[in-house]
């Protein structure tokens, strides 16, 4: 990926501003992305990562773009299409709901969820989406709410 910097920005200040949103709407947007790659997250884990796009959209009866679009975060995935991957890969989605962290984090750090696989996740903000690739050779310290906390470089 080719990422262009305005003149007076530095790649930190560009890496900043991918976690502040102008106004609420954009707040909930992002959110609404993240929780759609948390559930094709665990479509991917449930499904071993091993099927194509073509084969998923045939599972769920959808065309293969649209699943595309999906992982590319172009469209946002609804409850209607969830219940279809449930009934295809005869699975059910483990819904929880918790409080977030009121740790405080320093404005370098980003914590990951114990669950997720630190080795490689996507942090998306509008049509940008970056990738930390976490050294897995390297221990990760465990907060007491079993988190991963990373320092950005």
């Amino acid at each position: 990926m080719i990422m262009k910097f305005e003149e007076n920005n530095s790649a930190e200040d560009e890496f900043s501003a991918l976690f502040e949103f102008e106004d609420k709407k954009d707040l909930i947007d992002h959110k609404a992305h993240m929780i759609m790659f948390r559930c094709l997250s665990e479509i991917e884990k449930i499904t071993g990562g091993n099927l194509s796009k073509k084969e998923l959209s045939n599972l769920v009866e959808t065309s293969p773009s649209y699943i595309t679009q999906l992982f590319r975060g172009d469209k946002l995935l609804n409850l209607l299409m969830l219940a279809k991957f449930e009934l295809a890969l005869d699975s059910e989605f483990d819904i929880t709901l918790r409080k977030i962290s009121s740790e405080k984090k320093t404005e370098n750090e980003i914590v990951i969820s114990k669950n997720a696989n630190p080795i490689s996740f996507e942090i998306q903000r509008r049509l940008t989406i970056v990738h930390l690739n976490i050294d897995s050779k390297k221990p990760l310290e465990i907060d007491k709410n079993n988190n991963y906390t990373v320092q950005a470089c």
